[in-house]
């Protein structure tokens, strides 16, 4: 639901991290912080652009509830400013990636057994 985000504009901090390997370890992780550049999307979600990327190199984001299992999460770097992990990655395990909620520790994960694409300039994923 949209208000397991918290309020962004004002309040929830988030946090990125992306785990590799038959043993997952953290190769990345980004945080982005409540405030500006944030805005509420009507009562669906919210909305993140900088376009200086000042936070980790975070660019554009957009979370928006839904049913249980439903909820979709957007988020857009810009290569200057981000913590980019060497490529390729581990794929010997799943990909995982993480958004957290830093305030009440509720967290949204996708997990990738394989690539679209993987090699040492691009990881490229879908969930099924």
């Amino acid at each position: 639901m949209q208000a397991d985000f918290g309020d962004p504009t004002s309040s929830a901090d988030y946090g990125l991290c992306l785990y590799t390997g038959s043993t997952p370890a953290l190769v990345t992780s980004l945080a982005f912080p409540s405030g500006s550049p944030w805005e509420a999307l009507s009562d669906k979600g919210y909305k993140y652009k900088d376009l200086l990327a000042t936070n980790d190199g975070l660019f554009k984001a957009q979370l928006k509830g839904g049913d249980a299992g439903k909820p979709r999460a957007f988020i857009l770097s810009r290569e200057a400013g981000t913590p980019i992990p060497t490529l390729p990655l581990d794929t010997s395990g799943d990909v995982i990636v993480q958004l957290s909620h830093d305030d009440n520790s509720l967290c949204w994960e996708s997990r990738f057994s394989s690539a679209i694409k993987s090699t040492d300039v691009i990881y490229k994923a879908k969930t099924p």
